[in-house]
Protein backbone atom coordinates (compact mmCIF):
# COMPACT_ATOMS: atom_id res chain seq x y z
CA UNK A 1 0.00 0.00 0.00
CA UNK A 2 2.85 2.34 1.04
CA UNK A 3 4.03 1.79 -2.41
CA UNK A 4 1.40 2.21 -4.03
CA UNK A 5 0.68 6.07 -2.21
CA UNK A 6 4.67 6.57 -3.14
CA UNK A 7 3.91 6.05 -6.96
CA UNK A 8 0.94 8.03 -7.09
CA UNK A 9 2.97 10.74 -5.45
CA UNK A 10 5.46 10.72 -7.92
CA UNK A 11 3.41 10.50 -10.72
CA UNK A 12 1.43 13.73 -9.56
CA UNK A 13 4.64 15.13 -9.19
CA UNK A 14 5.43 14.84 -12.58
CA UNK A 15 2.52 15.76 -14.05
CA UNK A 16 2.62 19.08 -12.16
CA UNK A 17 6.33 19.85 -12.92
CA UNK A 18 5.30 19.49 -16.54
CA UNK A 19 2.47 21.63 -16.20
CA UNK A 20 4.94 24.18 -15.00
CA UNK A 21 7.20 23.78 -17.25
CA UNK A 22 4.70 24.79 -20.31
CA UNK A 23 3.36 27.39 -18.88
CA UNK A 24 6.86 28.92 -18.86
CA UNK A 25 7.10 27.86 -22.55
CA UNK A 26 5.04 30.90 -23.82
CA UNK A 27 6.87 33.58 -21.29
CA UNK A 28 10.04 32.31 -22.88
CA UNK A 29 8.72 32.88 -26.86
CA UNK A 30 7.17 36.39 -25.30
CA UNK A 31 11.21 37.24 -24.68
CA UNK A 32 12.28 35.80 -27.46
CA UNK A 33 9.64 37.98 -29.67
CA UNK A 34 9.91 41.18 -27.40
CA UNK A 35 13.91 40.89 -28.34
CA UNK A 36 13.54 40.20 -31.73
CA UNK A 37 10.84 43.53 -31.70
CA UNK A 38 14.34 45.59 -30.61
CA UNK A 39 16.39 44.23 -33.15
CA UNK A 40 16.12 46.68 -36.28
CA UNK A 41 17.25 44.18 -38.52
CA UNK A 42 14.01 41.93 -37.48
CA UNK A 43 11.48 40.97 -40.30
CA UNK A 44 8.88 43.84 -39.22
CA UNK A 45 11.29 45.82 -41.47
CA UNK A 46 10.11 44.81 -44.91
CA UNK A 47 5.97 45.08 -43.43
CA UNK A 48 7.28 48.98 -42.78
CA UNK A 49 8.33 49.39 -45.75
CA UNK A 50 5.25 47.81 -47.50
CA UNK A 51 3.02 50.11 -45.24
CA UNK A 52 4.97 53.32 -46.48
CA UNK A 53 4.67 52.01 -49.98
CA UNK A 54 1.17 51.93 -49.51
CA UNK A 55 0.87 55.44 -47.79
CA UNK A 56 2.62 57.22 -50.52
CA UNK A 57 0.11 58.78 -53.14
CA UNK A 58 0.95 57.86 -56.56
CA UNK A 59 1.83 60.48 -58.88
CA UNK A 60 0.85 60.27 -62.94
CA UNK A 61 2.26 63.18 -65.34
CA UNK A 62 1.29 62.66 -69.03
CA UNK A 63 4.47 63.90 -71.18
CA UNK A 64 7.27 63.42 -73.42
CA UNK A 65 10.62 61.75 -72.89
CA UNK A 66 13.57 62.14 -74.48
CA UNK A 67 16.23 59.32 -74.43
CA UNK A 68 18.20 56.16 -74.63
CA UNK A 69 16.58 53.30 -75.14
CA UNK A 70 18.25 50.11 -73.37
CA UNK A 71 17.20 46.63 -73.65
CA UNK A 72 17.87 44.54 -70.57
CA UNK A 73 16.70 40.78 -69.13
CA UNK A 74 15.14 40.74 -65.39
CA UNK A 75 13.54 38.08 -63.84
CA UNK A 76 9.68 38.98 -62.85
CA UNK A 77 8.41 37.86 -59.66
CA UNK A 78 7.86 34.45 -60.79
CA UNK A 79 11.29 34.10 -61.35
CA UNK A 80 11.24 34.13 -65.12
CA UNK A 81 13.56 35.76 -67.41
CA UNK A 82 12.05 38.86 -69.58
CA UNK A 83 13.50 40.90 -71.58
CA UNK A 84 12.79 44.86 -70.39
CA UNK A 85 12.81 48.06 -72.00
CA UNK A 86 14.34 51.16 -70.55
CA UNK A 87 14.76 54.43 -71.25
CA UNK A 88 17.90 57.12 -69.97
CA UNK A 89 16.52 60.45 -69.93
CA UNK A 90 18.34 63.10 -71.66
CA UNK A 91 15.52 65.43 -71.20
CA UNK A 92 11.93 65.34 -70.11
CA UNK A 93 8.70 67.36 -70.33
CA UNK A 94 5.32 67.22 -69.10
CA UNK A 95 1.75 67.62 -71.44
CA UNK A 96 1.85 71.48 -70.86
CA UNK A 97 5.20 71.95 -71.96
CA UNK A 98 6.80 72.26 -68.37
CA UNK A 99 10.17 70.76 -67.89
CA UNK A 100 10.81 67.61 -66.07
CA UNK A 101 14.51 68.28 -64.71
CA UNK A 102 14.24 65.82 -61.92
CA UNK A 103 14.31 62.78 -64.53
CA UNK A 104 17.59 63.96 -66.27
CA UNK A 105 19.73 61.03 -65.85
CA UNK A 106 17.56 58.35 -64.64
CA UNK A 107 16.45 55.39 -66.16
CA UNK A 108 12.66 54.40 -66.57
CA UNK A 109 10.84 51.28 -67.42
CA UNK A 110 8.94 51.42 -70.24
CA UNK A 111 5.42 49.44 -69.73
CA UNK A 112 3.74 48.09 -73.02
CA UNK A 113 2.77 45.69 -74.93
CA UNK A 114 4.13 46.91 -78.17
CA UNK A 115 7.31 45.87 -76.91
CA UNK A 116 8.84 45.13 -80.33
CA UNK A 117 8.26 49.19 -81.42
CA UNK A 118 10.70 49.65 -78.54
CA UNK A 119 13.43 46.99 -79.01
CA UNK A 120 13.55 48.21 -82.38
CA UNK A 121 15.54 51.66 -81.32
CA UNK A 122 17.79 49.85 -79.08
CA UNK A 123 20.65 51.71 -78.69
CA UNK A 124 19.11 55.26 -80.24
CA UNK A 125 17.53 58.03 -79.09
CA UNK A 126 14.11 58.11 -79.20
CA UNK A 127 11.24 60.67 -78.13
CA UNK A 128 8.83 58.15 -75.79
CA UNK A 129 5.05 59.37 -75.16
CA UNK A 130 2.98 58.63 -71.95
CA UNK A 131 2.58 58.68 -68.83
CA UNK A 132 5.42 58.65 -66.26
CA UNK A 133 4.47 56.84 -63.11
CA UNK A 134 6.18 57.81 -59.92
CA UNK A 135 9.31 58.55 -61.56
CA UNK A 136 10.09 55.07 -62.28
CA UNK A 137 8.04 53.59 -64.93
CA UNK A 138 6.92 55.02 -68.41
CA UNK A 139 3.47 53.58 -69.91
CA UNK A 140 3.97 54.21 -73.31
CA UNK A 141 1.42 55.78 -75.99
CA UNK A 142 3.91 56.28 -78.98
CA UNK A 143 7.68 55.81 -79.60
CA UNK A 144 9.44 57.90 -82.51
CA UNK A 145 13.29 57.52 -83.30
CA UNK A 146 14.47 61.13 -81.73
CA UNK A 147 16.33 62.53 -85.43
CA UNK A 148 12.70 61.47 -86.97
CA UNK A 149 10.24 63.42 -84.52
CA UNK A 150 12.85 66.58 -84.93
CA UNK A 151 11.89 66.22 -88.77
CA UNK A 152 9.18 66.36 -90.76
CA UNK A 153 6.02 63.87 -89.57
CA UNK A 154 6.03 62.11 -92.83
CA UNK A 155 9.73 60.87 -91.46
CA UNK A 156 9.55 56.77 -91.89
CA UNK A 157 12.63 55.80 -89.99
CA UNK A 158 10.79 54.14 -87.10
CA UNK A 159 6.83 53.80 -87.53
CA UNK A 160 5.10 55.26 -84.73
CA UNK A 161 3.77 52.68 -82.34
CA UNK A 162 -0.01 54.19 -81.41
CA UNK A 163 -1.87 52.84 -78.65
CA UNK A 164 -4.63 49.76 -79.13
CA UNK A 165 -7.93 50.76 -78.05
Amino acid sequence: MKKMLVIALAVSLAVFMSFGAYAQAPATNDAAKATKAADPAAKTKPLVKKQAKANKPSTQVKGEVTGKIETKVVKNKKGEEKEACFIVVSSAKSADGKALDNLKGKKLRIATKQTADVKKLAGKEAVVMGTIINNRALKMESVKEAACAAAAPACTAAPAAEPKK
